[in-house]
């Protein structure tokens, strides 16, 4: 007996193998899953890197590579918390080393002459005081007194001896020396006012240690 199949039964059939082909491609289409782990990120390249120059993953808390070759700032580029006027007739001169903030010698002095300088730098007023002493020997007692000018504490310091501080002019000991020293405690900060050289040269030099002292000003 043949079977007869008529027009309706075969367009279905036609649709059917239709859907069947696509979806037999669609799966075709999607890869299997790979059961290997992907491996893990690579480290972000430090901004700057390239692939002929690279540059090392930093550490926490490490400043910029950048930075690492710039100056240090020195301590005195923040305004200072005093001004001050120079002493009359006298010279000003380049400071010679970072914690000077003004240097002056007397009017055409010779290397005999006194130098009056102002620095700021750390250390509480005591520490510093018994520096100044330790660079004096077979001088005889230090003279301390101490003032206030425009607000500010000053204790002041005399010393006369050898002088022999290790840095400077007076590497070699320098006998028959005066100095004459003063702490500006300005807040947080504070200032020193110092005139150093032969006796007689400070002596002389005294009443312009004691002009510019009067003249120190707060700032802030």
């Amino acid at each position: 007996m043949r079977l007869r199949i008529g027009p309706s039964a075969l367009a279905l059939a036609v649709v059917l193998a239709a859907g069947f082909a696509m979806f037999q491609r669609s799966n075709a289409a999607v890869p299997a899953p790979d059961p290997t782990p992907p491996p893990a990120a690579a480290a972000a390249e430090p901004k700057g890197a390239t692939a002929d120059d690279p540059s090392p993953e930093l550490p926490p808390n490490h400043p910029p590579i950048h930075s690492l070759g710039a100056p240090m700032v020195a301590e005195h580029d923040e305004a200072a918390a005093i001004t001050w006027s120079a002493p009359p007739g006298w010279d000003t001169a380049a400071n010679t080393n970072p914690i000077r903030l003004a240097t002056y010698h007397q009017h055409a002095a010779a290397a005999d002459g006194a130098e009056l300088v102002m620095t700021r730098a750390g250390g509480t007023t005591e520490a510093n005081l018994e520096r100044w002493k330790s660079q004096f020997a077979a001088g005889g007692a230090p003279t301390r007194t101490e003032r206030t000018i425009d607000g500010l504490h000053v204790v002041i310091l005399e010393l006369h001896g050898t002088y022999a501080s290790g840095m400077g002019a007076a590497d070699t000991p320098q006998t028959g020396w005066a100095f004459v020293g003063a702490v500006i405690e300005a807040g947080d900060a504070s200032y020193f006012l110092k005139l150093v050289g032969p006796d007689r040269a400070v002596r002389d030099a005294r009443p312009a240690f004691e002009s510019l002292l009067a003249s120190v000003r707060k700032t802030r």
